[in-house]
């Protein structure tokens, strides 16, 4: 499921020269071959795996304020004001919507 999310978030951004079903077995052969060569459980491979999240979120929290200087609140308050609910139960939903979502990826179950 992880995989063919990826994938699918990967032709999203870019056009696939493949398939995307051939990108999604792809990416399931690489993490067998992974767990095969015996690495899953090795410190220096989760060393490796954890720096290279901290760079992506490092790199995303320098674009964010990067984006947020030159274009400052204007999306920001657009948005807020796009999104007030207009009812009580408006509010209920966005609330139950928002738990649901959090639920949802704290369980890894994101497709």
């Amino acid at each position: 499921m992880s995989a063919g999310s990826a994938t699918g978030y990967l032709a999203g951004e870019v056009d696939l020269p493949f398939p995307r079903a051939l990108m999604t077995v792809l990416i399931l052969i690489m993490f067998s071959g992974i767990c095969l060569l015996g690495i899953r459980e090795s410190s220096r491979f989760a060393l490796v795996i954890m720096s290279n999240h901290l760079l992506t979120m490092f790199i995303v929290g320098i674009t964010a304020i990067v984006r947020w200087a030159i274009n400052g609140n204007s999306t920001l308050a657009t948005n807020w004001s796009a999104a007030q609910p207009s009812s009580a139960a408006d509010i209920v939903k966005q609330i139950f919507f928002g738990v649901s979502l959090g639920f949802l990826g704290n369980t890894g179950m994101f497709s």
